[in-house]
């Protein structure tokens, strides 16, 4: 506005950064795969791990892992990145023409992190068969695209963890599956210290819901 004081400027709000205290990096939102995990971990171990499910910190094999992941990926060919590239963020004129929306975090990085936005994405679940398809559409191997599901799928469980405790309760809909997907992708990356993390999450998770939905009282 100060250059141009006619501008009309329009503010994306999805991540509430305008009502919160902390930024939408502090909670994983928008962080792409060529900055530091720093960026990411912290708000995965506190609320995420911490504040949903009682885990006290990020194990260590897994920390390394996830670091090991993010280099692998940063020394990949950078090309230019949605970094949002979900299903929710595409959408349909009336001819049938897609276009993108909410690219206002974009910048270059690995293509993998959109293919795997796509192809692991928890708003549309794929079967491994229609993944493996799709993957050869655009061309990159199965494990770094294994790779970038992983990192993308733990800044995706911060994020949606971080929104439900804020208040926005439909995001839990989604983490059961944005676990799944998470331990699908850990495992064709060879990550076992995160697929097993995965799965205990996954087993927590059905407690926590369990719990949730019994209102049984002294009945069975």
């Amino acid at each position: 506005k100060r250059v141009n004081p006619t501008a009309i400027v329009l503010v994306d709000n999805c991540y509430g950064e305008l009502v919160e205290r902390v930024e939408p990096c502090d909670v994983g939102a928008g962080v792409g795969l060529t900055e530091p995990m720093a960026a990411i971990l912290p708000s995965v171990a506190g609320e995420a791990l911490a504040k949903r499910w009682g885990v006290d910190e990020l194990p260590g094999a897994v920390r390394r892992e996830l670091e090991d992941a993010a280099k692998f990926l940063s020394g990949e060919k950078q090309v230019l990145l949605h970094r949002d590239a979900q299903s929710s963020n595409v959408l349909y004129r009336s001819d049938g023409t897609g276009v993108f929306i909410d690219f206002q975090g974009m910048r270059t990085g690995p293509a993998a992190y959109d293919a795997a936005s796509f192809l692991y994405d928890p708003y549309v679940p794929l079967d491994e068969r229609d993944r493996k398809t799709l993957a050869g559409v655009y061309g990159i191997d199965g494990k770094t695209l294994a790779l970038g599901a992983v990192q993308r799928l733990v800044q995706a469980i911060g994020a949606f963890c971080r929104l439900a405790g804020a208040g926005q309760h439909h995001f839990e809909h989604y983490i059961p599956q944005a676990l799944s997907n998470l331990l699908a992708a850990a495992d064709e990356a060879d990550l076992d210290a995160t697929g097993a993390l995965a799965e205990e999450l996954i087993a927590r998770e059905n407690m926590r819901k369990g719990r949730h939905h019994c209102h049984c009282g002294g009945h069975s």
